[in-house]
């Protein structure tokens, strides 16, 4: 007790020689309050636990970072029992954000976090009445000095505005000249974000409280099904093993599962954030010691007077950890809206400058590049931008539910009683572009690490019309699947085969198919060639986009080209004919559309408006129909 009150009038004498001695180091008081608390650890000496909070609080007071952090942002297979523990009071306090009752012993953290980003401009900024941001042109500071723990000095240096022209990469998340010298910035209101919500976190560990560790038991949306934990049977590799992309078949069992279903048909799959990706997120949080308590969401009372709600995606009670495992997409590219929130909570003029650049409509452009089809996640926007720590609670408010994916029937009931087969292709994203670690997709990633005998969680989604028309063995249709796109229409013809008999045997039916190389990766060959010969399938045209060939197109569009006379005489002349898309809508799929506006053009004798008010009556009419995923 003695040796705590004899820390206490060291520091309040620290404190007196600041406020009178220009020659006052911090250093010196730093220095000597650790060896203090190293001194009273070694002594078995027990102090207040709010006496460890008191050099913080002097520190705030003054504007000085209380902590150097460092953040092992390479090592995303983050041990959490390696963080420094430091003690708490006894009174409330909010911890990022979330009310938090201190406790009498050692269970907070000191997080160690080296902030280091690229130079940013610096602007002295304020807001107008219609939040439009005005900044005048200033100076740059290097963080990466200016937060050294080797410095002397907390005096960052600053660099002159042609010094930092030639410090600049090339363009990228974290930084543009196109926006540079913009004055005024339009950026979302901070209306469109007011806060509703607000968390507690106890101190009660919530994996004793007998609360489910799985996703919420709430329908999601297109659920045609109840929840169905089906058993992985078989896994069977459809490409060669030097294929750039590899394709898988998985079959589940669906013994308890007594939905009926239908060819084109899609199963919708219940995947979490992947564990490393979520302890890196509540590192970076400074949440990690809090994770795995109790959390209650509430609403605020003025939440509560407008008439919000808790979304029922969001359990009441539960754990941070467990929220961003399995209720929130931390994989989807952050929205504008959280952009400008994230600007909110930047230490950094520089980083707060460039988010409100990206969130601003001027920057839309830069957003849609360096965000959006860059593929940037939650986790890649936090690490470009080091100094921001917005509030967790406001995170749980914006960040869009955890979705499940969806994935084509590649096989009929008729064939495969009580089996569901799914081809997937593995999804690999490197690290560039902004995003500073290697993943793959979340569906794909979690179906690599199956093994036979596991289990995962899934549903039948309700149907988009992707299915065969009602007289199917007398109605032409015409397929469009690449790659894994291919799937659904395997469903349909294995359902064909098992309804054909030898008087309607024949009937019009065209695949085109498309893959980079025959040799490779052309999956399914062997049915698709058994249906041909059967003549089931009238017309199987397959395009290889990696091989110079002479008898076969690069590209599916250009094989519809190629094929152009036949196609429009099947869609014009046949009132009941379909034709199926599957595949990827952003390129894939306009291409093919394009191919249509063109045939119709050259073969139909349509103008290009009356080949467009075709294609768009087919699509009303349920004759061209989408599969697609983005």
């Amino acid at each position: 007790l003695l040796f705590s009150v004899l820390e206490i009038r060291i520091i309040t004498h620290f404190v007196v020689l600041r406020k009178h001695s220009k020659s006052f180091s911090y250093s010196f008081m730093r220095k000597h309050f650790i060896l203090l608390a190293i001194v009273t650890r070694l002594t078995a000496t027990v102090a207040e636990p709010w006496i460890c909070g008191l050099l913080e609080l002097l520190l705030s007071k003054e504007n000085l970072d209380s902590i150097d952090q460092t953040l092992p942002l390479d090592d995303l297979s983050l041990n959490m029992e390696n963080t420094e523990i430091a003690s708490l009071g006894s009174t409330p306090e909010r911890l990022n954000g979330i009310m938090t009752p201190r406790s009498n012993g050692r269970e907070s953290q000191a997080i160690r976090c080296r902030m280091e980003t690229d130079p940013n401009y610096r602007y002295d900024y304020y807001y107008d009445d219609d939040q439009r941001l005005r900044g005048e042109q200033s100076t740059v500071v290097d963080p990466t000095i200016a937060h050294s723990p080797s410095m002397p000095s907390r005096r960052p240096r600053f660099y002159t505005f042609e010094e930092c022209q030639c410090r600049w990469a090339e363009p990228s998340v974290v930084g543009c000249e196109q926006l540079r010298n913009v004055i005024e910035l339009k950026v979302p209101s901070l209306a469109l974000i007011v806060p509703k919500l607000t968390s507690i976190v106890t101190h009660e560990d919530y994996t004793q409280l007998n609360f489910p560790t799985t996703t919420p038991e709430t329908e999601y949306a297109g659920q045609a099904s109840p929840r169905y934990m089906a058993r992985l049977l078989k896994r069977t590799v459809l490409t060669a093993p030097t294929a750039k992309k590899s394709k898988v078949l998985l079959q589940f069992d669906l013994s308890g599962f007594h939905t009926p279903y239908k060819p084109g048909d899609a199963f919708s799959f219940i995947c979490s954030n992947p564990q490393n990706e979520v302890n890196w997120l509540l590192y970076r949080m400074n949440l990690s010691v809090l994770a795995d308590k109790r959390c209650t969401l509430k609403l605020l009372p003025e939440a509560e007077r407008r008439g919000d709600k808790l979304p029922p995606y969001l359990p009441e009670v539960s754990s941070l950890r467990y929220l961003f495992t399995h209720c929130l997409d931390i994989r989807q590219s952050p929205s504008r809206i959280l952009l400008r929130l994230f600007a909110e909570h930047c230490k950094t003029f520089g980083e707060k400058r460039r988010l409100m650049e990206l969130c601003s409509s001027q920057g839309q452009q830069q957003y849609q590049r360096y965000i959006r089809r860059a593929g940037l996640s939650l986790m890649d926007v936090l690490h470009a931008f080091p100094s921001c720590l917005p509030p967790v609670d406001r995170l749980i408010e914006l960040l869009p539910r955890l979705r499940p994916r969806p994935y084509s029937l590649a096989c009929s009931p008729l064939v495969e009683e009580k089996r569901c087969n799914i081809v997937y292709t593995l999804v690999t994203v490197t690290a560039e572009e902004g995003r500073f670690y290697a993943r793959n997709g979340l569906a794909t990633g979690y179906f690599e690490t199956m093994q036979i005998g596991d289990q995962i969680e899934m549903f039948l989604r309700q149907s988009n019309n992707f299915c065969l028309p009602p007289d199917v063995l007398n109605t032409p249709i015409v397929m469009i699947g690449p790659g894994t796109g291919v799937a659904p229409f395997i469903s349909f013809m294995q359902h064909i085969k098992a309804l054909s008999t030898e008087e309607n045997l024949w009937c019009e039916r065209w695949l085109f198919y498309g893959c980079q190389f025959e040799s490779l990766d052309y999956i399914f060959r062997e049915q698709l060639e058994d249906f041909h010969d059967s003549f089931l399938l009238t017309h199987l045209v397959v395009s290889f986009s990696k091989e110079e060939r002479e008898d076969k197109t690069k590209y599916i569009q250009d094989s519809i080209r190629d094929n152009g006379f036949s196609l429009v005489r099947l869609l014009t002349e046949v009132n009941q004919s379909r034709v199926y898309v599957c595949g990827d809508v952003e390129n894939m799929a306009k291409e093919v559309f394009q191919a249509f506006l063109d045939i119709l053009q050259s073969h139909g004798e349509m103008s290009a408006e009356d080949a467009k008010k075709f294609m768009s009556d087919l699509i009303t009419n349920e004759r061209y129909i989408l599969d697609y995923w983005l």
